[in-house]
């Protein structure tokens, strides 16, 4: 699993090739076919989130070019970074880097721009010991930073290793956004390829029931499944 890009499934009406539209009010842009990704979501008015993919360390002054174009575009109110090397390799981010990073919310109340910073974990063990000091800097600086879950069967699919995964998450500072039971790209190639189901509504629940038992609340996550509209 390591390194497969998490991406959602498109809605059938989609955007150009570099723009995945896979929610009515929310797209993810590849940030390296940024200028034509920037012209459709100027223009569809309905659209409030965009996020980046295809984000690493190396592009991030593309990140800060398309997010300085999306601040002028009134109907776009958040910009989620999809960057995975915070959680997973957080010393290949320089401090000039970080300082970018930190430097991309403009707070004002005439036009605010929320900046995220979204992360994908299947297992506790996919955090590197030193992302909490990076994710702290970066909550610091009013950049907030989450991280989802695909449910993999024969993986995470167990209500002991999401309990261990959400108290990693909350130790490290991220916030446990979503489950995904099923219909992620992933998930479906991996029952095409090797069988393996999405977890039943029993797995879902003892794992649900496990987590609200054992974690505080702010471990809870949201649980998510696929419609052909999104989430």
């Amino acid at each position: 699993l390591k390194g497969h890009p998490f991406m959602r499934q498109p809605l059938e009406s989609n955007g150009p090739g570099s723009v995945n539209r896979f929610h009515p009010a929310c797209v993810e842009m590849d940030i390296n076919g940024k200028n034509e990704a920037l012209e459709y979501i100027s223009e569809k008015k309905e659209l409030t989130d965009v996020i980046l993919t295809g984000v690493t360390p190396d592009n991030l002054d593309q990140v800060g070019e398309a997010i300085n174009e999306i601040r002028i575009m009134d109907h776009i109110v958040c910009v989620r970074i999809c960057l995975n090397h915070i959680l997973s390799d957080p010393a290949s981010l320089t401090g000039e880097q970080v300082d970018l990073l930190i430097s991309l919310p403009e707070f004002s109340i005439a036009r605010p721009l929320r900046v995220e910073i979204e992360t994908w974990v299947v297992l506790s063990g996919d955090i590197h010991p030193q992302a909490r000091i990076l994710i702290e800097k970066l909550n610091q600086k009013g950049i907030h930073t989450y991280t989802n879950v695909p449910l993999i069967g024969g993986v995470n699919d167990d209500p002991e290793i999401m309990l261990g995964l959400a108290h990693a998450l909350r130790q490290t500072g991220l916030e446990f956004h979503h489950v995904y039971v099923g219909g992620l790209p992933i998930q479906e190639e991996l029952e095409h390829k090797t069988g393996i189901k999405p977890a039943d509504t029993r797995t879902v629940i003892d794992i649900a029931s496990k987590i609200r038992t054992d974690c505080s609340g702010r471990e809870i996550p949201l649980y998510v499944n696929w419609t052909p509209r999104g989430e």
